[in-house]
């Protein structure tokens, strides 16, 4: 039975980027080989080579998601009359182009009947109340280890009023909210991201139960989906998407010391279709996407590459 749920990351200190879906599985990974032991983590990645026990979505501001990649729409240049409302129209979607993000309320409005050309009001794309912060400090002489004179670093963090949302799609009952619980409380205690070492990426995480609003968005099937993951795999069919080249790295103990006493803490580059991205559905397939080898000299190395999807009913307009 599939279960779904969301965590809620509340910032406690600044952080130093919204965590993706592949962030968000490394840490869990890291939880699972200090609290259990790595047999325990080698078999929970065994199975998500076969067949995922649960899905992850990106990290969202609270309330919304991302925005849907749609094809561009071919306007209709020729029509006579109609010149004053197209340049209003098309002023709109220039203004709205670089917002990253919709409201649940978009896609429960248009999850049924989303095309190119859309009417939208300007309350379902919304912007961040997130901040970002830079802070200067001294760099270090590696050799004395002094403050290096006349020698400074700029660093810049993230920080949010309003907790962070990731979705939850569980395919194993092994797999448990009990079991997602103590990852949470491990990283609540720990942090995530860069820089936690120093205080930075701490935050008070729970699961709660997703609202009725979200339930029916997730409980939808259509021909096509939106992806809420950024994903990768030959099993995708994309519609309309956006690719983005990821340099991944190793974290927690393999970030210092490497493996076997080489310091290889740089994973491949991998090529990734953005959150947002449109697919066709494959009723053959209960999940798309993939976990990735081939990252890194180390052949135990992967990278999360599965498809979050939320459905939606597309057509061409």
């Amino acid at each position: 039975m599939i279960d779904l749920f969301k965590l809620i990351l509340t910032p406690l200190t600044g952080f130093g980027h919204l965590f993706e879906a592949d962030n968000i599985f490394g840490h869990i990974a890291w939880a699972v080989r200090y609290l259990d032991g790595e047999d325990t983590l080698k078999t929970m990645l065994s199975a998500f080579r076969e067949f995922p026990p649960f899905l992850l979505s990106n990290c969202f501001p609270q309330g919304l998601f991302s925005k849907p990649v749609l094809p561009p729409y071919e306007w209709p240049y020729d029509i006579t009359g109609e010149k004053e409302a197209m340049l209003a129209e098309r002023a709109k979607v220039k203004e709205i182009k670089n917002k990253a993000w919709v409201t649940k309320a978009f896609y429960t409005t248009y999850q049924q009947e989303l095309c190119s050309r859309l009417h939208i009001e300007d309350i379902y794309f919304a912007d961040t109340t997130m901040q970002e912060q830079q802070m200067t400090g001294n760099a270090i002489d590696r050799t004395s280890l002094k403050a290096a004179e006349g020698m400074l670093f700029t660093d810049t963090f993230l920080w949010s009023e309003n907790p962070l949302v990731s979705y939850v799609m569980v395919n194993d009952e092994h797999y448990s909210r009990e079991w997602f619980e103590k990852i949470a409380d491990y990283l609540s205690v720990t942090g995530m991201g860069k820089n936690k070492s120093t205080g930075k990426g701490k935050f008070r995480i729970t699961i709660e139960e997703p609202d009725d609003e979200e339930k029916a968005l997730f409980s939808y099937k259509s021909a096509h989906f939106i992806s809420l993951s950024n994903c990768a795999g030959a099993n995708l069919t994309p519609l309309s998407y956006i690719l983005f080249t990821k340099y991944g790295r190793l974290g927690e103990e393999y970030s210092q010391a490497g493996i076997d006493g080489k310091l290889l803490f740089l994973k491949k580059p991998v090529v990734f279709y953005k959150a947002g991205s449109l697919f066709c559905a494959d009723a053959k397939l209960s999940t798309l996407g993939q976990m990735i080898a081939g990252v890194h000299t180390d052949p135990a190395i992967v990278q999360y590459g599965y498809a979050f999807p939320l459905y939606i009913h597309y057509k061409e307009e």
